[in-house]
């Protein structure tokens, strides 16, 4: 993993503007990451705002609509759409380096850089791209349209780095939510069917 992708966002304090007209504020209180073709984020005030953007029964649908009904009116859910990314990997540095003094300086010698194995997927290189970009738009909890284990853990640990914000991991499958426990800023449900 490179470093540079797994870093802490720093928060810009607002800028306050006054004018003489009363403008609506919206604050969303949820975030839901949804995979698309373009990063982009759009905030919808009811279902049927979703409804023109997502097909029915979708899963950004379904979600929206358990949230709306839980909330009403109250709140406003923000839709952000990543795309699949890449990311250069960070040079490994060298191992074994040796250095041996010579008349005219020194022989450097090491062993040659071997890959640490923690490549990320694309969707969960895209997932936390996005999410570092738009991280301070106005949620405090954020959750996954669709559960992919890898992009999961990925927000997870972008969220925990942040030391604000929640993010809710959710599965079918309980025994995937049992590696978020070192998180602090993770809530994990386990979203099992009755029969």
């Amino acid at each position: 993993m490179a470093n540079a992708l797994f870093s802490t966002v720093n928060r810009i304090s607002p800028v306050h503007i006054s004018n003489q007209y009363v403008t609506e504020t919206i604050a969303p209180f949820m975030g839901m990451l949804v995979k698309g073709t373009t990063q982009g984020i759009k905030v919808y005030s009811d279902l049927d705002a979703v409804a023109e953007d997502f097909e029915l029964y979708s899963p950004f649908w379904k979600k929206a609509r358990a949230y709306f009904a839980a909330n009403g009116d109250a709140s406003n859910l923000l839709a952000l759409t990543f795309a699949p990314g890449t990311l250069e990997a960070a040079p490994t540095p060298p191992s074994n380096v040796t250095a041996t003094p010579t008349k005219d300086g020194a022989l450097i010698k090491a062993a040659e850089a071997t890959s640490d194995g923690s490549e990320l997927s694309a969707d969960a290189i895209g997932a936390v791209t996005a999410l570092k970009k738009y991280y301070f738009a106005g949620p405090q909890f954020w959750i996954l349209a669709e559960f992919d284990d890898e992009v999961s853990h990925a927000i997870s640990n972008f969220v925990e780095l942040q030391n604000t914000g929640v993010y809710v991991a959710y599965s079918t499958d309980a025994t995937k939510l049992q590696t978020y426990a070192d998180n602090k800023k993770d809530s994990a449900l386990n979203l099992a069917r009755s029969r």
